[in-house]
């Protein structure tokens, strides 16, 4: 028997004692793409076909035209690429609340008196229901539907004539988003049809149904009046960035040195439409009904099914270990390659994923479903499920080896990327906060809400108001951007001390792709930043900000400890400080600086001076041992200064090097005097080298063109093992990945990739070359083609 939660059918069969007839269906119907997705097949049933002579004398439809090419561009559809298996079955894609025409062919002129002719839209279950919005019938002989004020749906026969009839259906603005199937019911009056079964002809495409960004009535609608960043430079509208722009940027890295990750989104490539309509139905059981219309649910349960979190999604997370059962996360250079490998595993996860991957998929289902969507990464986010706003380390002193570390929740992440959707929000109250607008959603679900691994939407303007009981999950997205840092000091007999706090050290440079409509072609990197964080959060030490964190404190029913804890005297002052950026393969200098600011002692006794440094995930976790060095016996008179050179080669991080090449050094000092503790933490990462890519400007659709690729190792000892190059563009698709032989130290590796683009327009070729030694190698240009 086939699962309970996903009902098998033929189609949707309103009436169940009908005789079908027309051209046959050779693709997948949606329900079972959901069942070979979930790996739960279960073969298509038989269904009762009309014969001749039940269709003699009858009334019978010859033939369905859709208007396809005026639709699409209608409709701003024109874009997709779909899978055609055969040419009488092509798809209608339409945004809802808009009209589109229906021409009916039939066997003889229509008659009022004589026939009956109704069109019916279902979709969903192998029963679907006019009270849940998944099935409307249409009656030709009433073109004013009474009955248009309760399903919202309208039909008006536009021209009649001889054998012939063209309709206009338009469907109401808050329709149910899905594939829905259009099927004519046809009766001459007077007629015998055997049993008195009804004639049903059933177009053989899907006609898909969309939000409609463009329409005042719809629940995304945006426009420049609402969004006003998105025509800054130009008259740029916001659903050109938000809703058409299929070639976009992910940024990553530390808040001092953001790197723009190019990300095709890819939400018009082949098949990209119909697993995100899988996903769709996904998120809800696959129980389709009229919550399939509300974007404040679709766009919650799409953060459910992107991370296999909770074993539904499309990509696996993992953030240390081995990846070579998978790919790594900083391999992937966009989601059509990830969505097609999930559709072609049959619903088996994808390996393996992080924030910014999961955010690219999320930005892509949302943009090909109709939703106004964006990726955000907020640098220095923080981690905080007991939502006392404060990520604590803590250190004591070891009589043998000096300052030791007893308490580090690494919750304070380099960066993390969510996503923003964009929509009115009728549950919430709207004045005087006004709520609508860009919602916070995060496919990177790091606590349960509600009991499943979902988040969002939040309002932004929640977030920056610290209304932390909006829903959804307002007191978590308002920690990761407003939640402070405190170091402490385990003391015998006084238990802990705080050495020093910074409460405004998450939520920095909150970013995304400047909205200009424009694909992304390897431009300057702060050129193309927009940043939020003004969205977010008021001015640092502002008087707004400080009444702001006052009520979110007093809305979370929390208190910060920090705020009544004993503070420790400073004797010293640690500093770190690194002389220059360098790219991988260079050595790279510190130097640490260690001065005496206490005018009690006419001279300071350091114990130990620690120097650490160790290599670690974004996330903070994973961390690897690289170098460690150790000053003992230090003596300090007030106001000397000490400084120390610390040099790291690469014979020290070569191998040791984990995704985003992000690595740590760390200074801890104790006075013997005092018992007092010094701490001082830099980030440091280093640059990858750029895959180098040359093709000719332009080219024409259909006609192959070269793109030499060129790359040199920057490493003057060490191979790089393991390569396997990946090219993909928002024109040409997705080639599977090439595996390459190891470069030799300070080696230059080159080859040449063919290309054909599908379509013209602005496209952007993306190039990833990972190997076992440096993650993350990319490269990205632009590429004009032309009809």
């Amino acid at each position: 028997m086939p699962p309970s939660d996903i009902t098998p059918r033929t189609s949707p069969k309103i009436r169940l004692n009908s005789l079908r007839y027309g051209p046959e269906r050779t693709k997948e119907y949606p329900w079972e793409r959901d069942l070979r997705l979930t790996r739960r097949g279960h073969p298509r049933p038989f269904e009762d076909k009309a014969r001749e002579r039940d269709l003699e004398n009858n009334l019978c439809v010859t033939g369905v035209e859709l208007y396809l090419d005026r639709a699409s561009e209608e409709h701003h559809t024109d874009r997709f690429i779909l899978r055609q298996e055969s040419s009488n079955e092509p798809d209608l894609i339409v945004r809802r609340g808009k009209p589109f025409l229906v021409a009916v062919s039939l066997n003889e002129t229509f008659n009022r008196g004589k026939h009956d002719l109704q069109l019916s839209f279902s979709t969903g279950s192998d029963r679907p229901n006019p009270a849940d919005g998944t099935w409307v019938l249409l009656d030709v002989k009433d073109e004013y539907d009474r009955l248009r004020k309760k399903h919202g749906w309208r039909m008006y026969v536009i021209r009649s004539s001889n054998k012939s009839m063209v309709l206009e259906v338009t469907t109401p603005p808050n329709c149910t988003i899905g594939e829905w199937v259009l099927s004519i019911f046809s009766t001459t009056l007077g007629i015998y049809v055997p049993a008195k079964r009804e004639l049903r002809y059933e177009y053989p495409g899907d006609i898909i149904i969309l939000f409609n960004p463009w329409n005042p009535a719809d629940q995304v609608y945006i426009d420049r009046v609402l969004c006003p960043e998105a025509g800054v430079r130009g008259r740029t509208e916001p659903i050109d960035e938000y809703g058409l722009n299929d070639c976009g940027i992910v940024f990553m890295g530390r808040e001092d040195k953001i790197v723009a990750k190019p990300w095709n989104y890819g939400q018009f490539d082949e098949d990209v439409l119909k697993i995100s309509l899988h996903l769709l139905r996904k998120a809800f059981n696959f129980e389709v009904t009229s919550q399939l219309s509300d974007p404040v649910l679709v766009s919650r349960g799409l953060t459910k099914v992107i991370n296999n979190i909770d074993g539904s999604g499309v990509m696996t997370g993992r953030y240390r270990g081995t990846f070579a059962d998978g790919v790594r996360p900083t391999a992937w250079v966009g989601s059509p390659r990830i969505l097609k490998m999930y559709n072609e595993q049959n619903g088996l996860p994808v390996k393996y994923g992080q924030p910014w991957v999961f955010s690219g998929v999320y930005t892509t289902v949302c943009r090909a479903l109709g939703l106004p969507c964006r990726s955000v990464t907020n640098f220095v986010s923080a981690h905080d499920p007991d939502r006392n706003l404060s990520i604590d380390k803590g250190y004591t002193i070891d009589p043998f080896n000096g300052v030791e570390k007893v308490v580090d929740t690494h919750a304070l992440w380099d960066f993390h990327v969510w996503n923003e959707v964009w929509m009115k929000r009728p549950d919430l109250p709207e004045k005087p906060d006004k709520l609508s607008g860009w919602q916070v959603l995060d496919p990177t679900p790091q606590e349960p809400s509600g009991h499943i691994y979902v988040c969002g939407p939040t309002p932004v303007t929640a977030v920056r108001k610290g209304l932390c009981d909006i829903a959804f999950d307002t007191a978590f997205v308002f920690s990761e951007v407003n939640a402070g840092r405190t170091i402490w000091q385990r003391r015998a007999g006084v238990n802990w001390v705080k050495i020093k706090e910074n409460s405004n050290i998450s939520g920095k440079k909150i970013s995304t792709k400047y909205p200009d409509g424009r694909p992304y072609t390897g431009e300057d990197t702060e050129a193309n930043r927009y940043d939020l964080t003004e969205f977010y959060k008021y001015p640092e030490d502002s008087e707004e900000s400080e009444i702001v964190m006052r009520n979110a404190l007093r809305s979370m029913k929390v208190q910060r400890q920090s705020e009544t804890a004993e503070v420790a005297k400073q004797d010293i002052v640690l500093d770190i400080v690194s002389e220059r950026s360098e790219m991988v393969g260079s050595d790279v200098y510190f130097t640490i600086k260690v001065t005496n600011i206490s005018r009690e002692y006419e001279e300071l006794t350091i114990g130990n001076l620690v120097i650490t440094v160790t290599t670690h995930v974004y996330t903070g976790g994973d961390v690897t041992p690289l170098k460690k060095v150790v000053y003992s016996s230090l003596h300090l008179k007030y106001r000397q200064v000490l400084s120390y050179q610390l040099r790291v080669s690469p014979a020290d991080y070569d191998l040791g090097l984990k995704p985003l090449l992000i690595f740590e050094v760390e200074a801890t000092a104790n006075v013997k005097e005092t018992g007092n503790i010094a701490v001082a933490a830099l980030d440091y990462s280093l640059t990858p080298p750029t895959v180098v890519i040359q093709t000719q400007s332009h080219c024409k659709v259909d006609e192959p063109t070269d793109v030499h690729l060129i790359l040199r190792n920057p490493f003057h000892d060490t191979w790089l093992t393991f390569c396997v190059v990946s090219i993909e563009g928002n024109l040409f698709g997705t080639p599977p990945p090439i595996p390459q032989p190891n470069v030799k130290p300070h080696g230059r590796w080159h080859m040449t990739v063919p290309v054909t683009a599908k379509k013209s327009g602005t496209g952007t070729i993306f190039v990833s070359f990972e190997c076992k030694e440096i993650p993350g190698i990319q490269g990205v240009t632009k590429l004009q083609v032309y009809d």
